[in-house]
């Protein structure tokens, strides 16, 4: 794992500098988690343009949700949510997901990406959905849902090595 340390990022010059130097430095050194010591609030105004991005994936009767954090074009961190004995279809289960998610999580990214075109009437709570036409975008959900259905493969292979080897 690259990991990138900046120490302090310094009023309005220095968030510039991250700003327009971040995702290049990022994208050229292979950097997979960044810490940085500056003003948060500031940070998150001026650097970030959050993305919660989606992947969704089902087979027989299972599911699993990734959750990607993207912060400027970088990601930053993962989280799996895994369905058992799903009676829902993807649409009610993202719509469900999204509505328990959000409404508990202090924190609602600027953008919120889902793979697929929901009923954004069903939601109860207030974010910019996107299903991405973009290609950067797009990239994100594709990442999303690779994870998501190796993730669910992966699954699936060590249930059925746990059952092969209890016979």
């Amino acid at each position: 794992m690259r990991i990138l340390f900046i120490g302090d990022i310094f009023g309005r010059p220095g968030r510039n500098i991250v700003k327009d130097r971040l995702p290049g430095i990022v994208r050229d050194h292979g950097i997979d988690l960044i810490i940085a010591n500056g003003p948060v609030d500031q940070l998150n105004r001026e650097i970030n343009t959050p993305h919660g991005t989606f992947g969704i994936a089902t087979d027989e009767g299972s599911a699993l949700i990734v959750l990607l954090f993207i912060r400027n074009g970088v990601l930053l961190d993962k989280r799996t949510f895994e369905f058992k004995n799903m009676k829902l279809d993807s649409e009610s289960l993202l719509i469900e997901f999204l509505n328990r998610y959000y409404t508990s999580e202090v924190y609602t990214p600027h953008e919120i990406l889902i793979p697929m075109p929901i009923n954004l009437e069903a939601l109860e709570f207030d974010a910019k959905i996107l299903v991405p036409r973009s290609s950067e975008k797009k990239g994100f959900i594709e990442i999303a849902q690779e994870n998501a259905d190796i993730q669910l493969k992966t699954i699936r292979r060590k249930l059925q090595t746990r059952l092969l080897k209890m016979n």
